[in-house]
């Protein structure tokens, strides 16, 4: 499936993503003017309370993106992110513009 999540003109927290029960995120799809260089997610169980993913080493989540490219997630380096259904994803410079990001999962 494919999901879009936004990034407000001036922010660097997205719209929140609805995964489902039973999906995660396999990929995502940078705009073109994309400002930051890595994205790191917040998560939540219930779609209200968010906070930063952590993995088990006490890092916080991350991966390099650039504008205009197609990043995608091996499974084993995200399994962090499975079971959790609402996801933001965090930009580590705020957005000059609203930027749309794709999120592609399965």
């Amino acid at each position: 499936m494919y999901l879009t999540a936004t990034i407000a003109s001036g922010g660097t927290v997205s719209s929140a993503i609805d995964l489902g029960a039973t999906a995660s995120i396999r990929g995502l799809v940078m705009p073109s003017a994309f400002t930051g260089t890595a994205i790191t997610f917040q998560v939540s169980h219930d779609g209200v309370t968010y906070q930063a993913l952590y993995d088990d080493a006490g890092s916080a989540v991350s991966v390099s993106v650039a504008a205009s490219r197609n990043v995608s997630f091996k499974a084993d380096d995200f399994h962090c992110l499975c079971g959790w259904r609402f996801i933001r994803l965090v930009s580590g410079s705020a957005e000059a513009a609203e930027r749309s990001v794709g999120v592609w999962a399965r």
